[in-house]
């Protein structure tokens, strides 16, 4: 199912309007960062868009992505697949964190630390990146 993304952006002398395709429908939040509209698709990728509409990202992950975030040029998102993933701006998998059930939720950036609090009944997992070192930890 091919979905149109239609995307309108305000200036000062008008507005600027671009249609991009994806493959799936578009059910995250956008994220805007150094000129690039960042959301994740149905057909699991996250897509980066400039302000002009063309392409500057697409990353295919192994499921459903979900709400991205953004933090010293690392994109950082849930997935359906149970990972957390972060990938750099030119699209490069950094790594992939495994948890105990699905991502839905935008992680959550504060002291130098990337968190994901699940939005799930049972709240089974809570993964956190330590962003400076890169050290995974986890807590049941």
């Amino acid at each position: 199912m091919l979905q149109e993304v239609r995307g309108y952006i305000a200036e000062k002398k008008g507005t600027v309007s671009f249609n991009y395709i994806t493959g799936g429908s578009i059910h995250s939040n956008p994220v805007l960062y150094k000129d690039v509209i960042y959301f994740s698709a149905c057909d699991r990728r996250l897509y980066g868009l400039g302000l002009d509409g063309k392409e500057k990202l697409v990353f295919r992950a192994e499921d459903i992505p979900f709400h991205p975030a953004i933090y010293n040029d690392v994109i950082y998102f849930g997935c359906y697949d149970h990972n957390l993933y972060a990938v750099a701006l030119d699209g490069k998998l950094l790594w992939k964190f495994p948890t105990k059930g699905k991502v839905i939720s935008r992680p959550a950036i504060e002291n130098n630390v990337a968190s994901v609090y699940p939005r799930l009944k049972s709240a089974v997992f809570l993964a956190r990146q330590q962003l400076l070192n890169q050290n995974h930890t986890s807590t049941v």
